[in-house]
């Protein structure tokens, strides 16, 4: 895919490391508060279970817990839209 660099003819993690860097001298400039995760579920095996009780007996704040979570969670997104007036086409 093309958000995936590293280990590809013609990419380079140089980027996205400056990439990275870039954000990080912002929020620190700005006073942002700031988290990052890495995912590497293709090549990493990891007991997520496990790893959630890890983070949870570190205080780790749930808002960094729940995209370890949602990970593997097989989900499922119903958008309802109901326009009730506007133009008609």
């Amino acid at each position: 895919a093309d958000y995936q660099y590293g280990s590809r003819k013609g990419r380079s993690t140089t980027v996205r490391i400056f990439n990275l860097r870039q954000i990080m001298e912002k929020t620190r400039e700005f006073d942002i508060k700031t988290h990052y995760l890495f995912i590497d579920s293709k090549t990493a095996s990891v007991n997520r279970e496990l790893l959630i009780q890890v983070m949870r007996e570190y205080y780790v704040p749930g808002k960094l817990i729940k995209p370890v979570t949602l990970s593997e969670a097989k989900l499922r997104v119903k958008v309802q839209v109901d326009f009730s007036n506007g133009i008609s086409q």
